[in-house]
């Protein structure tokens, strides 16, 4: 990790910050579904999704400089195309990977469980991450990692799963509380959420049931590493260490203690 980036992405992340809270004041939950579209993936954006990703984009400029690549879920191939990204990924420019609303359903329905993650890299090395709950005040930065002890807990038996149940996830499911009969399970259809549970010791174990994308993980990911280290990450079956996730390719997560 480049510390001398740490004062600067940190700055970064406050204004986000900041920026997240008022679209959490300001957007009635009544009024929330209104005018949202459901996309391709039959996943729902609203204009709050494409207003603060527009937001973490300038506030990336100010703090990281104008040639800073963004990348985001509400306009990945507008800012970068897949062939670009291969050139692009291990520059020296900074590149942001912005998931603005994770859980949009959540947040539409007026469920708590919706957050923004942040995740910065420079010449293909992380920098720094944030996840960030704004409903819920609960928020980690990779680089104070070292400060959240009053958050750990020990000993959880509850495993997590991704929102999406197929015949698979329940046979992972059954698969798993066979070898641990006294495992408790819960579903909640946000990463931010269920990666910040991991990450603090809420759940002992995470998966996903159905692939995810780089914006959806990365930062909590990064946090986990810092905060968790003796986890075992797997991504796509592969152990995770930090490195940047192309965001044209979809992943699966196994996370253990």
């Amino acid at each position: 990790m480049l510390s001398e980036e740490i004062p600067r992405t940190k700055g970064f992340f406050n204004q986000i910050e900041y920026a997240a809270n008022n679209i959490n004041v300001r957007a009635d939950r009544q009024q929330r579904n209104k005018n949202c579209i459901i996309k391709d993936d039959d996943s729902p954006v609203t204009r709050y999704d494409k207003e603060l990703e527009n937001r973490i984009f300038s506030l990336a400029k100010e703090w990281l400089g104008a040639d800073v690549l963004c990348i985001g879920e509400e306009s990945l191939g507008s800012t970068v195309s897949e062939s670009q990204w291969l050139t692009y990924f291990d520059s020296e420019r900074y590149i942001v990977i912005v998931d603005p609303i994770d859980g949009t359903e959540n947040f539409i329905s007026g469920l708590p469980e919706w957050g923004v993650s942040v995740s910065v890299y420079k010449s293909g090395e992380h920098i720094n991450s944030m996840i960030y709950l704004p409903a819920l005040n609960q928020k980690l930065i990779h680089s104070d990692s070292s400060y959240y002890s009053h958050l750990m807990i020990e000993d959880s038996r509850i495993i997590g799963f991704s929102s999406s149940v197929t015949p698979e996830t329940l046979l992972t499911l059954s698969g798993i509380i066979n070898k641990n009969p006294e495992a408790q399970v819960r579903i909640m259809g946000c990463s931010v959420y269920n990666l910040y549970n991991f990450a603090t010791g809420v759940y002992s174990g995470y998966y996903t049931s159905k692939p995810v994308s780089a914006w959806d993980v990365i930062a909590g990911l990064n946090i986990i590493l810092a905060l968790q280290p003796k986890s075992n990450i797997k991504v796509n079956g592969e152990k995770y260490i930090g490195q940047i996730l192309n965001p044209f390719n979809k992943y699966h997560l196994e996370l253990s203690k």
